[in-house]
């Protein structure tokens, strides 16, 4: 016997339904696709309404491609499936909105200014089949639709000033987006540029000169937003960048006479105006001369003031002096550039010029000028040198050629090699053992020499201290300086460059050299070297030295072997 049939269900747990454009909430265009799932996988009905009206079963399919009816949304698809056996399931749906249209409109880039009345559009807008309007009236009156485009050249309506363009979108579902706008300010015309400057005229880098451009304008261009800049050499090179308007101050170089200014206002849409404004700069005079001792006269000295210079005109340069710097112009305005004078007192005088150009704008200088008092002594030989006052001190103005001491015992000569290396007597020599040095630059002596108590000075004379040395330069404006005012000027013994001689004082410094311990010369042509009387120790002594490349003194301290030059000052 065979039991009677029995049957029983289960339902597998899967997710069923309907989803349109895979579960979105917007759509950009009514063609969707529509995604469904179902445990009866036969057929299917869809439908816009949930009575499934004129709708009819098809097969079923997991993707169907659908056109969403007119309208403009919310939409509702409905859909229920139906197993091979005829059972039905439950109706499902899905929901499905128009895509906003959130529409966007942006004139020449977001410019706030434009110099034409042609620009650009920029648009944006979400959908399918969009359409559009532009127009300056908000009503579009007279203006179609045309098909969407994200950027648009459009013509504004004539005549300067503030345009607004308005849009309007439409999408695939005849929606209409709200209207929006935008704004720009059409100015073609350039600014109104007014700029004053006080004073006129100045002197290079003295005065300070104002520029004002407060009172320019522009028909659109708020004055807080006006820039502008300036090219102060008219040289094609803007010397500013473009600012604010203000008050600018600036003061100029080297003058030139008129020099012209470039001035250049911009307004916000770009159109700028130019000027070009003239004022005069004049250059102050450079006042320069040379000092120069008579050659027969040591009072009178001859003033040069050939270097003097001006940027504008040279030739029509007036000068006047100050011999004595007493605030007391000693001459009257003078076309020449040459002038002598002859002091009297042996003194130091700072002697002042002062120049003019043609507009009557002078410059100074000043000059230190020692008058020389010259005289003469004679030694135990006979031989005469000549001799300077220097501030309070007399000097010889030559190097010391004496062979004898005071008392007329002989000093030694120790030309020989190994003679003048090994004695500690005192002795003499001449530069390279050749006499014809001796005439132009003395002989050189050993310390021993210049301490012994013969007395190797002339009679009222005598070999200076360190100190007293140190009284001259100081006199002569210090250590520093003071070398190139006792160095004998130009190359004729001395080295070039020579640096910083001018002899001012006529003490005729020539580089005679020195011989070393050794014996061996050196340095002819390149320095002055003498002893002092100051002792450093048992085996040195001090003695002070001028160099071909050096404005200065120095202080030395080398072996009592060594031979130097002797200069002797008066008792």
């Amino acid at each position: 016997m065979e039991s009677r049939l029995i049957t029983d269900k289960i339902y597998v747990n899967i997710p069923q339904g309907i989803k349109i454009n895979n579960g979105s909430l917007y759509t950009p265009s009514r063609d969707v696709t529509l995604t469904l799932t179902s445990a009866f996988e036969h057929e299917m009905i869809i439908s816009s309404n949930e009575n499934f009206n004129e709708a009819e079963w098809e097969a079923f399919a997991e993707t169907k491609n659908w056109t969403l009816p007119s309208g403009t949304g919310p939409f509702i698809l409905y859909a229920k499936f139906r197993d091979s056996r005829g059972f039905i399931s439950k109706v499902y749906s899905d929901t499905i909105s128009p895509l906003p249209i959130n529409p966007s409109i942006t004139l020449a880039g977001g410019s706030e200014y434009s110099s034409t009345h042609d620009i650009q559009i920029t648009l944006s807008a979400s959908g399918s089949n969009l359409r559009m309007k532009l127009a300056e009236d908000s009503t579009f009156s007279g203006i179609n639709w045309q098909t969407y485009s994200n950027s648009v050249n459009f013509h504004l309506s004539p005549d300067d000033g503030n345009k607004t363009v308005f849009s309007i979108f439409k999408n695939d579902f005849e929606m209409e987006s709200v209207i929006i706008n935008d704004d720009i300010i059409v100015d073609t015309t350039p600014p109104t540029i007014m700029i004053s400057v006080t004073p006129d005229s100045g002197i290079a880098n003295e005065t300070e000169f104002r520029f004002d451009p407060m009172a320019s304008n522009d028909n659109f261009t708020p004055f807080e937003k006006l820039k502008i800049r300036y090219d102060y050499g008219n040289d094609g090179v803007w010397d500013t960048d473009f600012a604010n308007l203000k008050v600018e101050q600036k003061m100029f170089g080297i003058g030139g006479g008129n020099k012209g200014v470039k001035i250049q206002l911009l307004d916000g849409a770009g159109q700028h105006a130019d000027s070009t404004i003239y004022i005069f700069v004049n250059t102050r005079p450079l006042a320069s001369f040379t000092i120069t001792q008579d050659d027969g006269n040591n009072k009178l000295y001859h003033f040069d003031a050939s270097a003097s210079s001006d940027f504008e005109d040279d030739k029509l340069l007036e000068y006047r002096w100050d011999f004595d710097n007493d605030d007391i112009w000693d001459t009257d305005w003078l076309k020449q550039d040459t002038i002598s004078n002859e002091y009297g007192e042996s003194l130091n005088y700072f002697v002042k010029l002062q120049v003019r150009d043609q507009y009557l704008l002078t410059g100074d200088t000043v000059k230190e000028v020692t008058a020389i008092e010259e005289s003469t002594m004679s030694d135990i030989e006979g031989n005469v040198y000549r001799t300077v006052k220097i501030g309070n001190q007399w000097w010889m103005a030559e190097n010391l050629r004496v062979k004898h001491y005071r008392n007329g015992e002989p000093i030694f000569d120790l030309l020989d090699q190994s003679a003048w290396s090994d004695s500690l007597w005192p002795g003499y020599c001449y530069y390279d053992n050749n006499a014809d040095n001796i005439a132009d630059y003395g002989l050189l002596y050993n310390w021993f020499a210049v301490n012994d108590i013969r007395n190797i000075a002339p009679d009222g004379w005598h070999i200076p201290s360190d100190e007293e040395w140190q009284t001259l330069e100081n006199y002569l404006g210090g250590r520093s300086i003071a070398g190139g005012k006792l160095k004998e000027i130009g190359t004729e013994h001395w080295l070039s460059p020579n640096s910083g001689a001018t002899n001012e004082t006529s003490f005729f410094a020539i580089p005679g050299g020195y011989r070393h311990s050794s014996s061996e010369y050196r340095y002819l042509g390149e320095r002055a070297v003498f002893w002092t009387l100051t002792e450093y120790n048992n085996t040195q002594a001090q003695n002070i030295s001028l160099i071909y490349d050096d404005i200065g003194i120095n202080h030395g301290v080398y072996t009592k072997i060594f031979g130097f030059s002797i200069r002797c000052i008066k008792d």
